[in-house]
C-alpha cells in the first residue's frame, strides 16, 4: 500500500519536528539577545510563539483552496448548505489576510493582543466546522 516516494506520515512527522525546531530557535534567539527578563521581553517571546503556531495553517493553505473549490461542485448540496459553504469559504480563504494584518499591526504597535488574532480566526473556523458537522448528522 504505497502512496508515493514519501509517506504522508513521514512528511507530517518531519513537518512537526521542523515547526518545533523553529519555535525553539526563536525562543532561544530572543532570550539570548535580551538579557533582561522583563514583562515586555516575555510578551515578545510568547507573541512570537503564537505567530509561529498561527502560521502553521498557512502550510496547508494550497490544499484548503483546492478543497474549497471542490465543495462548490458537490451534487448533494442544498440551499442551506450553499450558505454554510459560502461562509466556510469566506472564513478559510480569508485566513492569510487575517494573519498578515495581525502581524503587520503587531510589528507597528507592539500590542500583545494582536498575536492572538490568527488563533482566534482558527477557533472560529473550528467552531463553524463543529456546527456544520452537527447539522449534517441531525
Amino acid at each position: 500500500m504505497e502512496s508515493g516516494p514519501v509517506s504522508p506520515l513521514f512528511f507530517m512527522i518531519a513537518l512537526g519536528i521542523l515547526i518545533i525546531g523553529i519555535v525553539i530557535w526563536l525562543v532561544k534567539s530572543y532570550s539570548e539577545n535580551k538579557v533582561d527578563n522583563t514583562v515586555e521581553n516575555q510578551k515578545a517571546i510568547i507573541s512570537t510563539i503564537l505567530f509561529v503556531i498561527g502560521g502553521v495553517p498557512l502550510l496547508i493553505y494550497p490544499g484548503v483552496i483546492i478543497a474549497d473549490v471542490m465543495m462548490f461542485d458537490s451534487p448533494f448540496m442544498t440551499s442551506a448548505d450553499k450558505n454554510l459553504t459560502l461562509l466556510w469559504c469566506a472564513l478559510t480563504l480569508s485566513y492569510p489576510v487575517t494573519y498578515l494584518v495581525a502581524l503587520i499591526i503587531y510589528k507597528q504597535r507592539k500590542k500583545f493582543l494582536y498575536a492572538f488574532a490568527p488563533l482566534f480566526h482558527v477557533g472560529i473556523v473550528i467552531l463553524l466546522f463543529s456546527i456544520w458537522s452537527a447539522l449534517q448528522k441531525g
